[in-house]
C-alpha cells in the first residue's frame, strides 16, 4: 500500500517570498538522498538552484510572484512493497505527466535513505504555458488527484494508494513547535500554542495528583475529554481536535506520567503558576507613556483590550475562577498583544480614533497601490529589461551559456551601454520592492485594524445580550486582576 501527502507552498511572510519553495527544493533534491542525484527528473532542471531560479523567473514573467509558490505532493511506498528505483522513476513521471503535463515546471526526486522508498515531487504554481495559477479547489483531491493516481498504480501492479488524514502533511504550527521543542528554546513568547497548553496543564495536574485515576479526574475537573486507549488522548475546552500525550514531547507518555506522580510530592515547586507572553515590552511600553504624561490613563475602549490581554498572561492564577472557558484566548495570545500595543502605541482611544486611522489608511493604500502598478510595470513590460533579467539568470552559468549571454549583451548594447541598461534595471528593481514593501505594511496595519473593529465589535453584541446583574458579575470575572507590580 502506498501513502500520498500533498502540501501547500506559501508565500513566505518576510523577506524573500519564494523561501519556502527554495528550502522545499534544496531538501528534496539532496543529494544524501538521492544517489548523489541520480534519482531525479522533471523538466525544470538537474540542480536545486537550477530548478528553483527556473520556477522563480516564471513567476516573474507572468508577474505572479504572490501568493502561493509551488505545491509538494510525497508518495511512500512501505518496505514490504519491494518496490524498485526503476518503478518508482517511472510512477513519478506518470503521475506528473497526468497530473501536470508540460503546463508546470515540476521537479521530482526518489529518496531511498529510509527503509521505505518516497517520492517527492514539487511544481510551480503558476503555468509555463498561459500564466495561470494552479488551483486546487476543495473536493479536487477526490474529483481529480485520486484517479489519477488511482490509474497510475494499477498501471504499474502496484497497490491501490491509501488516503484519509494521513494525506496532508504537517501543518505549520505543529512542525514549528516541534522544531521549537528540539531546539530547547521558543523565538516569539506571545506564541503560545494548544501544545504548551496541554503540558501545563498536565504538569499541574501531577503536582496535584497522588495517584493516576486522581490525575484523570483533575484534568477532568477542568473541562477535559480523556479517552483511554492504547494511547492516553486528551481534548481540552475549545480544542477541536485530541492530542496524545505521547506526542507532547518526553516526559509525557502514559508510563511516563505514573513515574512523574509518584515523584511528584518529593519536587518542589519553583514557581507559583505559569506566566504566558512577553508581558515586560508592554509593561516599558506603559511606563514610557507615563514618563511623558503624568496624567496618562487607560480609555475605556483601551482598557477593555488592556484586560484581555492581561488576564489572557495570567490565567493560570489560582484565585480565577472558570479559566478553562477563556483557555483558548492563549492561542491569541500574540494577537491580543498586537492589539493592545497598537492601540498604546497610535493613541487610539476609541471606536471613532479607529475608523479615523482606517480612513486614512485607506487612502495611503490607493495611492501605495497606483505607484506599485506603475513602478511594476516598469519593470517587467521594458523589452531592455527582460534582455537583463534573462542575463541575468544565465550569468550563474556563464560557460554554458557564453553565446546566449553574448546575443543578450549585443541586443542591449543597441539601445545603451551594458552598464547603464544594469544600474537602470537596479534602480527599477529597487523601486519596486520598496513599493511592494510598504504597501505590504499598510495592508497588514489594515488588517490588523480590521481585527480590533471585530474584537471590540463582538464585545459589544455579548455585553448586549447579557441580562443587568449577570452582565455585572462576567465583568468582575473577566476583569479581576493580579496587582499592576506584578507585570
Amino acid at each position: 500500500m502506498a501513502i500520498t501527502k500533498l502540501l501547500r507552498l506559501k508565500e513566505c511572510s518576510r523577506g524573500n517570498k519564494a523561501q519556502h519553495l527554495k528550502n522545499n527544493i534544496r531538501y528534496i533534491l539532496n543529494p544524501e538522498k538521492t544517489q548523489g542525484g541520480l534519482n531525479i527528473g522533471g523538466n525544470a532542471g538537474v540542480t536545486w538552484d537550477w530548478v528553483y531560479e527556473t520556477m522563480v523567473e516564471n513567476k516573474r514573467y507572468w508577474h505572479k510572484e504572490d501568493g502561493s509558490q509551488g505545491f509538494h505532493y510525497v508518495i511512500s511506498f512501505p518496505p514490504e512493497a519491494d518496490v524498485s528505483i526503476q518503478t518508482a522513476h517511472e510512477v513519478a513521471q506518470e503521475f506528473c505527466s497526468e497530473l501536470l503535463g508540460e503546463n508546470y515546471y515540476y521537479v521530482y526526486a526518489i529518496h531511498d535513505d529510509k527503509p521505505h522508498l518516497h517520492i517527492h515531487v514539487t511544481f510551480d504554481s503558476v503555468s509555463r504555458l498561459t500564466g495561470l495559477k494552479y488551483h486546487s479547489p476543495h473536493g479536487d483531491w477526490e474529483k481529480r488527484i485520486q484517479p489519477i493516481t488511482a490509474a497510475v498504480c494499477k498501471k504499474f501492479g502496484l497497490p491501490p494508494l491509501t488516503y484519509g488524514e494521513e494525506r496532508v502533511g504537517a501543518p505549520y504550527e505543529t512542525w514549528r513547535e516541534n522544531k521549537e521543542r528540539q531546539n530547547g528554546e521558543k523565538t516569539d513568547p506571545d506564541r503560545v500554542s494548544w501544545t504548551d497548553i496541554i503540558r501545563d496543564d498536565i504538569d499541574e495536574a501531577v503536582r496535584n495528583s497522588d495517584s493516576y485515576a486522581s490525575f484523570l479526574s483533575y484534568l477532568q475537573a477542568m473541562h477535559y475529554q480523556v479517552r483511554e486507549g492504547k494511547y492516553l488522548s486528551l481534548k481540552p475546552y475549545g480544542k477541536p481536535k485530541a492530542v496524545r500525550t505521547r506526542s507532547l514531547g518526553p516526559g509525557y507518555g502514559r508510563e511516563e506520567l505514573i513515574a512523574r506522580i509518584k515523584t511528584a510530592k518529593t519536587m518542589e515547586r519553583t514557581e507559583p503558576f505559569v506566566v504566558y507572553g512577553g508581558i515586560q515590552a508592554i509593561r516599558l511600553l506603559m511606563i514610557r507613556k507615563r514618563q511623558k504624561n503624568k496624567n496618562f490613563h487607560l480609555t475605556p475602549f483601551q482598557r477593555h483590550f488592556y484586560y484581555r490581554w492581561r488576564n489572557t498572561c495570567f490565567i493560570r492564577r489560582p484565585e480565577l475562577k472558570d479559566a478553562w472557558k477563556y483557555k483558548k484566548d492563549v492561542v491569541r495570545l500574540k494577537e491580543l498583544s498586537e492589539h493592545i500595543t497598537y492601540l498604546l502605541d497610535r493613541d487610539i482611544g476609541s471606536l471613532d480614533d479607529l475608523a479615523e486611522r482606517r480612513a486614512g489608511l485607506e487612502t495611503e493604500r490607493k495611492a501605495a497601490g497606483t505607484a506599485f502598478n506603475f513602478a511594476k510595470r516598469k519593470l517587467y513590460r521594458n523589452p531592455m529589461f527582460a534582455l537583463v533579467r534573462e542575463r541575468k539568470r544565465l550569468i550563474e552559468n556563464r560557460e554554458e551559456n557564453r553565446e546566449r549571454i553574448r546575443e543578450l549583451e549585443n541586443q542591449i548594447l543597441e539601445h545603451m551601454p551594458l552598464e547603464k541598461a544594469l544600474n537602470q534595471y537596479m534602480e527599477a528593481q529597487q523601486e519596486y520592492d520598496r513599493c511592494r514593501l510598504y504597501l505590504k505594511d499598510l495592508r497588514h496595519e489594515i488588517k490588523l485594524l480590521e481585527g480590533i473593529r471585530q474584537e471590540a465589535e463582538k464585545e459589544r453584541q455579548q455585553t448586549a445580550s447579557v441580562p443587568g446583574d449577570e452582565k455585572k458579575q462576567k465583568g468582575i470575572e473577566r476583569n479581576r486582576d493580579v496587582p499592576e507590580r506584578r507585570l
